[in-house]
């Protein structure tokens, strides 16, 4: 990923912000996929009173 340890660990730990050009590298290095291009869906939500 050509970056250092120091940098990861700061990542994993919350303390350091991912951009997404790190993000990229990350998903070539570990053979993944983080970013999905497709449209996001989310579930919908139903009200309490509808479920009963």
């Amino acid at each position: 990923m050509n970056c250092t340890q120091q940098y990861v660990s700061k990542i994993l730990k919350g303390r350091e912000n991912m951009p997404l050009d790190t993000l990229s590298k990350l998903e070539d290095a570990l053979g993944i996929n983080l970013i999905n291009d497709e449209q996001t869906t989310y579930p919908t939500v139903v009200a309490e009173e509808e479920l009963v």
